[in-house]
């Protein structure tokens, strides 16, 4: 036992291996968000929907994000007034963690929508959704 969580902690601790698995997360989380949405909250009929949503959506993320690079990298003299010297992986990190907030941030509104748990003070989330 000690072995496979001394060979799991070695796995984790190539920043690449994370950066992968960040991406694989939030595909995962933006493809339960998106069927969620769909099939009001039920469950996958098939493992096999599961994964191949579960796939689509991660190519999505990474795609999504190599766009949101590709803007930001091209306007950003244009907006801020000066280059950058630099754009990688920490940009590429934060495009993605911003993805897997928003995914999140949906799903805990719709889920509250959904519920029936809200009041006038939220309407502002009835509009948006």
């Amino acid at each position: 036992m000690m072995g496979s969580a001394s060979r799991l902690k070695q796995f984790w601790k190539n920043t690449k291996t994370r950066e992968y698995g960040l991406i694989i997360f939030t595909g995962l989380v933006v493809a339960w968000v998106r069927h969620g949405l769909h099939y009001h909250w039920k469950a996958w009929a098939t493992w096999e929907g599961f994964f191949v949503d579960w796939f689509i959506h991660t190519m999505g993320v990474g795609l999504l994000a190599l766009v949101a690079i590709a803007a930001i990298i091209f306007t950003h003299k244009f907006f801020l007034g000066y280059e950058s010297k630099e754009y990688g992986r920490e940009l590429f990190f934060y495009i993605v963690m911003t993805i897997l907030i928003g995914a999140l941030g949906i799903a805990v509104i719709s889920m509250r929508l959904v519920s029936g748990n809200y009041d006038e003070s939220c309407a502002f989330v009835s509009l948006v959704t």
